[in-house]
């Protein structure tokens, strides 16, 4: 039949077959994102040793979707694994929590329901961290519901002013030992110097809240107020001797405390305490930093007596156990122990 067309129809006829032809393989055939587009997003998630194989998978096919459908570009995906701080996640929980709220956003953004993937990410990262921190406020069982309420209310107001980030939030916390405080009088003194700390970031008061606060409780320990913290933790009248005149030597109260409580938590002998405590004021006056010092007379490097550090150290009110440490990097030593410690050898 088709023989029988004239030659001008059966060339249009194939044209039309050949034209059909390659619109259905345009059609069929499934669009890619090259491998070299992907492959800094393959590396960057493989780059956290937590991540198991079936996350990094899940991420992986979940951008190059976004890339096929040009919802996203690969520096826009860069920046949304940045924000979730991937490469410094060291806590399986916390890896965990970063590929869910990634697959959150990438599945709005693929479905219809995000346009800007990196902003929303960054609102819902920064919602996480308010109540990040109202979580680690409630967590001290002993405070009262009205003191707990007192420090929810304050930081509140202080992130919806965008003048305390969610980070120092929980680093003022943190700072207080807020967490691991048992002691009434302890509990008291940590939520007075919050809430004043707090109501001076909302005035303009103070830019730097952590040192304002540093400052404020180390003026607080009187030596009647290191005196009961540490009678209280089970010192004796020598070791409390002990204490003041490492106090009285220029370390800071916080670390005198801490390094004390700490050895009759451990279940020190005084003998053993007495040594530990002679050996951090020769550290101290050797030329040490305070949180140098701390350090070496407890052998334990990955104390945060000098990541803590500002001008003088905080850590007095802990009664529990410190937290895991969870920051990769090493103690940096204070430029201002470094001047401390030059005034003091002079």
């Amino acid at each position: 039949m088709i023989a029988g067309l004239p030659k001008r129809a059966r060339i249009l006829l194939g044209l039309v077959v050949l034209l059909l032809i390659a619109v259905w393989a345009a059609a069929s055939q499934e669009v890619q994102t090259p491998s070299s587009t992907l492959q800094p997003i393959i590396d960057v998630m493989a780059s956290n040793p937590l991540a198991t194989p079936e996350s990094q998978q899940q991420m992986t096919d979940l951008f190059g979707t976004a890339f096929d459908l040009g919802l996203m570009s690969p520096d826009e995906a860069l920046a949304a694994i940045a924000l979730v701080d991937w490469v410094s996640l060291i806590v399986e929980e916390d890896v965990a929590g970063a590929v869910a709220l990634l697959s959150e956003v990438l599945s709005g953004l693929i479905g219809g329901t995000i346009s800007d993937p990196v902003a929303e990410l960054g609102e819902r990262l920064l919602l996480l961290g308010q109540q990040r921190a109202f979580d680690a406020v409630t967590s001290n069982d002993l405070a009262t519901e009205e003191q707990k309420q007192l420090l929810i209310d304050a930081l509140s107001a202080a992130f919806a002013s965008s003048l305390l980030t969610p980070k120092q939030g929980m680093e003022l916390l943190a700072l207080l030992r807020w967490e691991f405080l048992t002691l009434e009088e302890e509990i008291a003194l940590a939520v007075s110097l919050l809430a004043e700390t707090l109501d001076d970031v909302m005035s303009g008061a103070i830019t730097d809240p952590l040192t304002a606060i540093t400052d404020a409780y180390n003026a607080a320990l009187t030596p009647v107020a290191i005196g009961n913290v540490v009678t209280k933790a089970g010192a004796t009248d020598e070791t409390l001797s002990q204490v003041q005149a490492l106090v009285a030597s220029g370390l800071p109260p916080g670390i005198a405390v801490r390094v004390t409580k700490q050895a009759l938590r451990d279940g020190l002998s005084e003998k053993e305490i007495h040594e530990l405590l002679a050996k951090l004021a020769a550290e101290y006056e050797a030329g040490a930093s305070p949180g140098q010092a701390a350090n070496a007379a407890t052998e334990e490097g990955t104390y945060q007596y000098e990541d803590q550090e500002k001008e003088q150290n905080t850590n007095v009110g802990d009664s529990e156990e410190p937290e895991e440490e969870k920051n990769t990097n090493g103690p940096k030593e204070n430029s201002n122990d470094k001047e401390n410690n030059a005034s003091r050898k002079n």
